[in-house]
This record gives structure tokens, sequence and C-alpha cells, in this order.
């Protein structure tokens, strides 16, 4: 059963551990493995991301393509380059909140939750 999290315990120190609303993976689907690699190169090219930021996976019938993209701010520690200016709809976002809703764990949960803890 679901217990709702404290949506006042995401404080900007904890969300500077996780960072996982400045990243999110966006999925392709392709009927063919070629297709599929063409797609990859397409999109490296197109945002200029490494190969490792793609993952192929297949179930026999259809070829997935997982997408990793990041805020173009968000600097390697997970420290926001713009953070004491950030955009109003960064500063509103509260991972509990959303947890909350859709009744699962954030993604990066168990990264956060030894800061959560502490609040």
């Amino acid at each position: 059963m679901w217990k709702d999290l404290d949506p006042k315990k995401i404080t900007s120190s904890v969300c500077m551990q996780c960072a996982a609303c400045c990243k999110h993976t966006t999925q392709y689907k392709e009927t063919k493995e070629r297709y599929a690699l063409n797609k990859i190169e397409y999109l490296m090219a197109m945002f200029g991301k490494p190969r490792e930021d793609f993952r192929l996976t297949t179930d026999g019938k259809v070829w997935r393509i997982a997408a990793t993209f990041k805020c173009v701010q968000l600097n390697p520690d997970n420290t926001c380059k713009i953070y004491e200016k950030r955009p109003n709809t960064c500063e509103r976002f509260n991972c509990f909140v959303t947890a909350n809703i859709s009744k699962t764990l954030p993604e990066n949960y168990e990264n956060i939750k030894k800061y959560v803890d502490r609040q």
C-alpha cells in the first residue's frame, strides 16, 4: 500500500543529489534493426550526443531505442549552472508530488533517501 511522501523534505540540498528532473529518457520504436541503428546515428548527429546515451533492445518484433537527454544547464556533479536564476518550472518541480500522484518512488529515490531521512 502506498504511503505518501512528504514534499517538504525535498530541499535544494536533497534536490542537488539527484537531478532526475533534469534528465529524461525518450523511447523510439523501429520495426527493423537497421532502422533503429540509423535512428541512433541521426539522433547522435542531431543532438550531439555520444553513443552511450542510447540503449537498443528488442523483443524480436520491435526494436526500442532509449535516448537519455540532460538539461544543458546540468553540471556533471548534478548541480545546476543557473540554479539561483532557474526557470519557474524547475523551481516548482517536486519529485515527491509527482511520486504521490503516480504512486511510485522517484527515479533516483535510492540515491536521495539518505538525504531525505535527515530532513
